[in-house]
């Protein structure tokens, strides 16, 4: 009889463990964000990449077949350059700057009313990720 107990327990306990594990891997899938469409195949954004050193470059409210609302948010993975300057304004043409290089190289500008561009530092602590945002600014395409 306690054979049969702790057989079924351990049973129990691995199909948990299972079914948190397949829950997890489906929830990331679908949280994962298309690339918008680039009418440079995305060499803007590769210099960008190189100019702020960052590890990569996330975009959010990017769907399948359009986007969930008109403003597209563009984060700077893990940055060794967040703009830090003291003067706001400075700050706000830095990251001007960033929106304009992304409107110009996208294919298809004119569907964003504005761009959010937002430094993150992302890092894995037990295997759980954790994302900070250092800075950002919503800039409006009219601006650009």
């Amino acid at each position: 009889m306690k054979l049969t107990l702790r057989l079924f327990y351990l049973l129990t306990l691995s199909l948990c463990i299972i079914s948190c594990t397949s829950n997890g891997t489906k929830s990331k899938a679908s949280a994962e964000v298309k690339q918008p469409e680039f009418a440079d195949n995305g060499k803007a954004i590769d210099s960008l990449k190189k100019v702020y050193n960052c590890e990569s470059i996330d975009y959010e409210n990017w769907g399948d077949k359009k986007p969930a609302d008109s403003c597209l948010t563009v984060c700077l993975i893990n940055s060794t350059k967040v703009p830090s300057g003291k003067n706001v304004d400075e700050n706000a043409n830095e990251f001007k700057a960033i929106a304009s290089t992304i409107h110009k190289a996208l294919a298809k500008p004119q569907a964003y009313k504005s761009f959010y561009i937002i430094f993150v530092e992302k890092d894995k602590v037990n295997g759980q990720e954790f994302k900070v945002h250092s800075a950002g600014m919503e800039i409006a395409s009219s601006e650009l």
